[in-house]
């Protein structure tokens, strides 16, 4: 299973990757089950809650302009948390797994990808709420 990086920090912003890479073999990080928690899951993808109410709205062509900033609002969100959650997989998880081969500090990973999994979590959650929202701006 892939080592995951957590980074707070004290003075930067940013804590060593070394002191907050968790070991593989669950520590405090691991539920009932013995699995370990994660913001990112390895299957992740979005599913839409507001695709029904975007369907009709456009197979009635009724759509507002409050309606396609709405839309668009969520497009983009979903968008950018697919990348993010990409860029985590892709990039990240390949780094840490692969450093020792490839003769890379878990500071320069820290320092590369930054707070990147609290960016993803965060905007993830926002995703989920716009979506959950129904496309009601009021909400």
């Amino acid at each position: 299973e892939t080592a995951r990086l957590s980074f707070v920090s004290s003075s930067t912003g940013y804590s060593s990757a070394r002191s907050s890479l968790r070991s593989s073999d669950g520590g405090d990080e691991t539920n009932n089950n013995g699995n370990r928690d994660s913001a990112i899951s390895t299957s992740y993808s979005l599913s839409s809650q507001s695709s029904v109410r975007r369907s009709d709205l456009l197979l009635k062509g009724i759509l507002t302009q409050l309606d396609r900033i709405a839309i668009e609002l969520l497009d983009t969100e979903r968008t950018y948390v697919d990348d993010l959650n990409a860029i985590i997989k892709g990039y990240m998880d390949y780094l840490v797994e692969e450093r020792e081969k490839l003769k890379v500090t878990l500071d320069a990973i820290s320092s590369l990808f930054g707070c990147i999994e609290k960016i993803f979590a965060f905007n993830k959650q926002l995703y989920n709420q716009l979506d959950a929202a129904n496309l009601d701006c009021v909400k």
